[in-house]
């Protein structure tokens, strides 16, 4: 996890990156009165998340499909 850093008004920030359900990259920002404070509102953040999960029945057929058609932009097919 990142380190949380002072800012020039005397708070500290910690910046978090996950990935959320569709696949793509978030950042989300805690900032806190205390260095122990904002790292564990980063804790707490993630480790909701990790419960809240759902977990999906999903083939390979369908797992396939779905990657081939978020990344049709980029995949090139010869």
């Amino acid at each position: 996890m990142a380190e949380p850093k002072k800012l020039p008004s005397g708070s500290w920030r910690i910046r978090i990156c996950y990935l959320d359900e569709k696949g793509k990259q978030v950042r989300k920002s805690f900032t806190a009165e205390t260095k122990q404070e904002a790292r564990h509102m980063a804790d707490v953040f993630m480790t909701e998340r990790k419960h809240n999960k759902k977990i999906e029945d999903k083939t390979i057929k369908q797992l396939a499909d779905y990657y081939i058609e978020n990344r049709s932009n980029v995949l090139m097919f010869l």
